[in-house]
């Protein structure tokens, strides 16, 4: 209260930092309650200061129960010096973001297995800490203790090596040692070659031979040589192998197995001298099972002769038997006079027989007999691949089906094959292989199939060229690629056949082939606007997504604008990018390649962004950015990424072809420009001479200078040396009321008229766009108003004497201040000694 009146005294303070931080608060606590992995907060002695509420699904603590508390306490002690050493060093020391695994302790006293990594924000005003990330990987652990354990008790090694001399290896997972006297790091760092210091010599050339050969017809190989262990000791081993795919196809890559088969190889050779000396061997025994009759084959067999054992005990020639299944039988058949017929291993010889055993006329039996060791090994060899190959149909991800070589019957489908043809197994198992096959050309996939079959091999196309196609269950019919394997189950031949889904290629092709018939259209537009707009129609209709848009950088306002877009729904607007936003700035930073295949909503920075899930940006050289998105996660196949790429090449050559030409045009319109002005300063030269006052010459050159199409409009003023103004003193063309409307004053401008600047300076001035800061001058907002787009003024001077400004405006930007500019000496050179006589 002053003097008896009351007032009121406020203050205003601006908050907008503070709620913006509000504002950034809330959004990282809603990422941090809403990422998948714990976020922590420890200082530099590993105390916790924060724990994300993720920590109750992770560890089972709540998000305050481990504040204060250092964080090694949760690290299993075994683990514990290792990671507290590390942090110290590298977080601490070097302020470097590390990655570690370690054993967590649960809040119920478990353990899980974790990765962890940390970065040192300290100096980090707003974080003032070391920011921590757990993640649980308990499950990854167990399945790659898993596979070591499986890899530790296969019956060998397997290997990754170069394709060389000497086949050097990547790696040696196995027990090394136990298989071939050498540990696996004496492979790896290449100290023992396996082709120059393991292989036998006089095996080496063979196993080279055979493996080179089946990597040249890209086959699996598989062989048995000798190796020399570091003792001088020689075992057999049998390899397995393959070539991968790598960078380089003149250096293939060989990954296999190999295995001890010593033991099988020497008993296939003993086998081998028995079957050489024995085909069936007969005996023949009284009541009293003394031998009356023992073919030289079995005496071989026995290691007797015939004369040996006749007359002879037969339980004391083959006392080794009792006991066994030979005894057994052949005391039945003695007993019940009826054959009995059976097939058994013969410990004393170490092989199998198939045996008869018969009654005889005389009271005794007859035994005949055969060695059977090599067909009782392919029996086992074939349950054991029969075990192998159901193996496969059940862990394989890729689709298998199993079909009857003789009838065509399914027989088998793995759980992979119902996911792809919406059947269940029970639903084609039993039917022919037809209930796949679509409709049309029965014989061309009868023979591609037998063909398959006939040479286990791998085909996608019938023999016309055209795909070869499954029918799934709801009619599709699918593109496959089929590798077929034939085994032996049950004693039927059937054939193994995986599929992969080719689709994806099969689109590729045919889009890419769209993308060869759009590019002529692209070389053909003759803007670079054409070519950008035919470039989004174009990868709108290949993609077949929400929304696609060409961005372009704008310098003036250093922004990305979408120039031309095109969407599904009139609902989605593609907004403008300021710097560092978006997937697009970073794609046109890097100059590469960028895709989404899932954004997170709550991080995304606009609400246009929210709508969608998948995108990818290409760079389009240094032209811009095509960006495609969609609503849906995972769109973006690395198929359509490649087609995208290829038309953003091709969208970048014509963008520079019309580039070039509308140079070219440019070049030729300014020179037919500057001939047409050299011609008009002709013009004017001769007729400014004919005047007889300054006043009808400054009309002269007025009037003559607007016949131009280049000119607009054109005025000549002197300075008022009383007022120091401008003083129009002859004009002519599309002037309206602008010298009426601007201040001519050569007093007070920060950014004055361009007739002003120019007597002021005493040099041409010229601005070819009068819109740019349009803020900082009256006369730009009125020259706007008036179309006036460019505006080149020049002082009309002889010597040291200055008569005044000859100012000329146009209503177009094609920068023809530029052009007359050039030519300002020539005309200024001819006016001013004439104004200057003139006017004496």
């Amino acid at each position: 209260q002053i003097d008896g009146d009351v007032y009121m005294h406020t203050t205003a303070r601006d908050v907008s930092k503070q709620r913006q931080r509000e504002v950034e608060l809330r959004q990282h606590e809603a990422y941090l309650e809403s990422a998948s992995d714990v976020i922590c907060l420890v200082d530099q002695d590993g105390i916790i200061h924060y724990d994300s509420p993720r920590i109750t699904e992770v560890l089972g603590y709540g998000f305050n129960d481990r504040l204060g508390k250092s964080g090694f306490e949760y690290i299993h002690p075994d683990d514990r010096d290792r990671i507290k050493k590390g942090f110290h060093e590298n977080v601490i020391g070097s302020a470097t973001t590390e990655l570690y695994e370690y054993r967590a302790k649960t809040k119920d006293d478990g353990w899980v297995w974790v990765e962890s990594s940390a970065r040192n924000l300290t100096d980090d005003p707003d974080v003032g800490g070391i920011v921590v990330s757990i993640r649980d990987i308990t499950k990854r652990k167990e399945e790659q203790q898993q596979r070591e354990t499986l890899i530790d008790n296969l019956p060998g090694i397997a290997y990754r090596c170069q394709n060389e001399e000497g086949w050097p290896m990547d790696t040696v997972e196995g027990n090394s040692k136990e298989l071939t006297g050498y540990a696996q790091s004496a492979f790896e760092s290449s100290e023992v070659l396996w082709g120059k210091d393991m292989i036998h010599p006089n095996d080496h050339d063979e196993v080279w031979e055979t493996v080179q050969t089946s990597l040249q017809q890209n086959d699996a190989f598989q062989t048995t040589y000798r190796i020399i262990t570091p003792d001088g000791d020689q075992r057999w081993m049998w390899e397995r192998g393959k070539h991968v795919l790598t960078v380089s196809e003149n250096d293939p890559v060989i990954e296999g197995f190999i295995t001890d088969v010593t033991e099988r190889e020497q008993l296939k050779r003993k086998q081998q001298q028995i079957i050489n000396r024995v085909t069936d061997g007969i005996i023949e025994l009284d009541a009293d099972w003394q031998f009356t009759f023992f073919s030289g084959q079995g005496g071989e067999l026995a290691g007797v002769s015939e004369d040996d054992v006749l007359g002879r005990g037969f339980w004391k020639v083959f006392d080794n038997i009792q006991g066994t299944t030979f005894e057994k039988q052949y005391r039945e058949v003695m007993e019940t006079r009826e054959m009995a017929s059976f097939v058994e291993y013969h410990q004393g010889v170490d092989s199998w027989f198939d045996v008869q055993a018969y009654p005889n006329d005389n009271g005794g039996i007859d035994i005949y007999f055969r060695d059977v060791t090599e067909r009782k090994e392919s029996e086992q060899a074939l349950q054991q691949a029969e075990k192998q190959y159901q193996t496969l149909l059940e862990l394989a991800p890729l689709p298998i089906i199993v079909i009857n070589n003789t009838t065509s019957e399914i027989i088998e489908a793995n759980e992979a094959a119902e996911d792809m043809l919406g059947y269940r197994t029970d639903e084609i198992v039993g039917h022919s292989k037809e209930i796949l096959r679509p409709e049309g050309q029965p014989e061309a996939y009868d023979e591609t199939f037998r063909r398959a079959v006939q040479e286990e091999s791998t085909f996608r196309t019938l023999s016309d060229g055209s795909p070869y196609q499954i029918t799934a269950n709801d009619g599709e019919r699918i593109p496959v690629e089929i590798s077929v394997r034939t085994v032996t189950l049950d004693g039927t031949d059937v054939a193994y056949g995986i599929l992969r889904d080719i689709t994806d290629e099969h689109q590729y092709q045919r889009r890419l082939a769209a993308l060869n018939d759009v590019t002529r259209e692209l070389f053909d537009a003759e803007t670079q606007r054409d070519v950008k707009q035919q470039a989004v129609e174009t990868l709108a209709d290949t993609l077949d997504v929400l929304t696609v848009s060409f961005y372009s950088f704008e310098e003036e306002k250093w922004e990305l604008l979408p120039e031309i877009s095109k969407t599904a729904t009139e609902s989605f607007e593609p907004p403008v990018l300021d710097p560092g936003d978006g997937v697009e700035w970073q794609a046109l930073t890097e100059d590469q390649t960028v895709v989404i295949d899932d954004f997170e909503p709550r991080k995304t920075a606009s609400d246009s962004e929210r709508k969608i899930r998948s995108k990818v940006a290409i760079p389009v050289a240094d032209h811009g950015v095509l960006m495609a998105g969609d609503p849906q996660p995972d769109v973006f196949s690395e198929w359509t990424v490649s087609l995208a790429e290829t038309l953003s090449a091709t969208v970048a050559t014509a963008l520079e072809r019309t580039e070039r030409e509308q140079h070219l045009k440019t070049q030729r319109k300014e020179l037919q420009e500057v001939e047409a002005i050299n011609e008009r300063i002709r013009g004017i030269t001769q007729e400014i001479v004919q005047t007889e006052t300054r006043a009808s010459l400054e009309e002269s050159v007025c009037e003559q200078l607007i016949t131009s199409n280049l000119i607009d409009f054109a005025w000549i003023g002197r300075v008022d040396l009383e007022t120091d103004i401008v003083t129009p003193q002859a004009q002519a063309g599309l002037g309206g009321t602008y010298l009426s409307d601007v201040s001519l004053s050569l007093d007070g401008e920060t950014d004055p008229e361009p007739s002003v600047a120019a007597l002021q300076s005493r040099e041409a001035c010229h601005h070819s766009n009068t819109a740019a800061d349009i803020q900082r001058s009256d006369w730009r907002g009125v020259a706007v108003e008036q179309g006036f787009q460019s505006v080149l003024s020049i002082p009309i001077k002889h010597e040291d004497a200055l008569y005044g400004g000859l100012n000329v405006y146009t209503q177009t930007s094609s920068g023809y201040p530029d052009i007359l500019q050039s030519q300002s000496i020539t005309l200024r050179s001819s006016l001013s000694p004439i104004v200057e006589a003139k006017s004496v």
